[in-house]
C-alpha cells in the first residue's frame, strides 16, 4: 500500500513539475515574442522616418500622392488610404515592400503596418503567410481605428484608462491634440498621433515615435500638437473651411482662424502674454473667461486686424495628450499561424471597439 502511495506521489509531483516547465516555457515563449516585435516594430519606424527612404506622408500641400500609395505589384488600391492584398501575393513579402517604398501613408495606416511588420518578425513568415494570406484574414491596410480593424484588431488589447504608468514599449498610442484642432485647420492633418512607444531614453522617461516625429517624450509629443495647432492656417485649410459648411459652421470656423495655444503658469501670465503679442492692453477688448482652472494652458483669439471689434475670448484648455493605447495580445500570436490552429471566423467590419481617432502626417511635407 504504502508503494502505491509513494508511486501515486510520484507521479503527481511529475505531473506538477511537468505543468510547471511548461507554463515556464509560455513564459519563455511570450518574452521571445515580445522581444522579437518590439526589435522589428523599432527599426521599422526608424525606416519610416529616415528621409533617405521613399517613405512619407503626401497630404500637405503639394503632395502628390495624397490618398496614399503602396506597391501596386502588392497591394489593391480601395480608396483613401485603404489597401489590400493582392491575390496570389505573399503577405510577409508585401510588407516588407512597404518598408522599402515607395510608400505614401498617415499615421494610422503606417502604425498599422508596423503591427503587421513586428507579428511577422514574431511568429516567423510561413506562420505569418498561413494566417494572413485569406480569405478570411488577408493583411490590408487602412486608415481607421485600431479595434475597428477586423483582420488586426482581435491581436490588439486595448489598455483602458491610459496613462504613462501604463504604457509599455512595442505598445500602439495616441495623442491628440485640442478638441478645436479641426476649426482652426480644417484640412490640417495633425488632430493627433498616432504613435509606437520605442522604448525609454537616458532619463528613464518613455519615448515615442511616430510617422514624423522620432524618440520624443510625452511632453514633447504635446508640445509638436500645440506647434502644429499654433501654425497659421494654411490655403488648403481656408479652401476646406468653405465646402459644404453649414453657415453656423463657417462662423465657427472664422472665428476660429487665429486661436492659438499658449503655456502659462496662470491666468494673470497669460493675460500679460496676450498683451504683448498684441502690442496693447487686454482691457481694451472684452473677454470671457470660459474656464478658470488656475494653471492651465489657454487658447487665445488674435484678432489680426485690430480694427475688427470683437470680443477676445480667453478660454483655459490644453491639448488632449495620450488619449488611447494598445497592445499586441502575444498569447493569441503563440497560436497565429500554427499548422493546427483553428479557423478564423468572419468578423464584422466596423464592430464595436475604441473611437474612430483622427489622423495625422508629418509636418512640413
Amino acid at each position: 500500500m504504502s508503494r502505491n502511495v509513494g508511486t501515486v506521489f510520484a507521479q503527481l509531483s511529475l505531473l506538477i513539475l511537468l505543468g510547471a516547465g511548461t507554463a515556464q516555457a509560455q513564459d519563455r515563449s511570450i518574452a521571445t515574442l515580445k522581444r522579437r516585435a518590439l526589435r522589428s516594430a523599432v527599426s521599422g519606424m526608424d525606416r519610416a522616418n529616415d528621409p533617405n527612404n521613399d517613405i512619407r506622408y503626401d497630404g500637405q500641400p503639394g503632395g502628390t500622392q495624397k490618398m496614399g500609395f503602396l506597391n501596386r505589384l502588392y497591394f489593391e488600391h480601395k480608396g483613401d488610404y485603404q489597401f489590400v492584398l493582392r491575390d496570389g501575393r505573399t503577405p510577409s513579402s508585401a510588407v516588407d515592400a512597404i518598408f522599402r517604398g515607395p510608400t505614401r501613408l498617415e499615421c494610422n495606416s503606417m502604425m498599422i503596418a508596423i503591427e503587421y511588420r513586428a507579428i511577422k518578425s514574431a511568429i516567423g513568415r510561413e506562420r505569418f503567410n498561413r494566417a494572413f494570406k485569406g480569405p478570411v484574414r488577408k493583411v490590408k491596410i487602412i486608415m481607421a481605428a485600431a479595434k475597428r480593424d477586423d483582420v488586426l484588431g482581435p491581436y490588439l488589447k486595448t489598455i483602458e484608462d491610459p496613462t504613462e504608468a501604463k504604457v509599455e514599449p512595442g505598445d500602439w498610442v495616441y495623442f491628440a491634440n485640442h478638441s478645436s484642432y479641426l476649426d482652426k485647420h480644417p484640412a490640417g492633418a495633425w488632430q493627433g498621433e498616432n504613435a509606437l512607444c520605442v522604448g525609454k531614453n537616458a532619463a528613464g522617461q518613455l519615448v515615442y515615435s511616430g510617422f514624423g516625429v522620432s524618440k520624443v517624450t510625452a511632453h514633447e509629443m504635446n508640445l509638436e500638437l500645440k506647434r502644429a495647432y499654433n501654425a497659421p492656417r494654411t490655403s488648403q485649410d481656408e479652401a476646406t473651411a468653405w465646402r459644404d459648411l453649414s453657415a453656423a459652421d463657417k462662423q465657427r470656423v472664422t472665428w476660429m482662424k487665429d486661436h492659438s495655444i499658449v503655456v502659462a503658469a496662470d491666468e494673470d501670465a497669460a493675460i500679460a502674454k496676450a498683451e504683448a503679442g498684441l502690442n496693447l492692453s487686454i482691457d481694451e477688448f472684452d473677454y470671457t473667461l470660459i474656464d478658470d482652472t488656475p494653471g492651465a494652458t489657454l487658447i487665445l483669439v488674435e484678432w489680426a486686424p485690430l480694427q475688427e471689434q470683437f470680443p477676445l475670448e480667453i478660454e483655459l484648455s490644453e491639448v488632449e495628450g495620450l488619449v488611447q493605447c494598445f497592445r499586441l495580445d502575444f498569447k493569441k500570436l503563440q497560436r497565429l499561424g500554427a499548422p493546427d490552429e483553428a479557423a478564423p471566423q468572419p468578423v464584422l467590419t466596423g464592430s464595436p471597439g475604441a473611437p474612430t481617432v483622427g489622423i495625422a502626417g508629418r509636418l512640413g511635407d
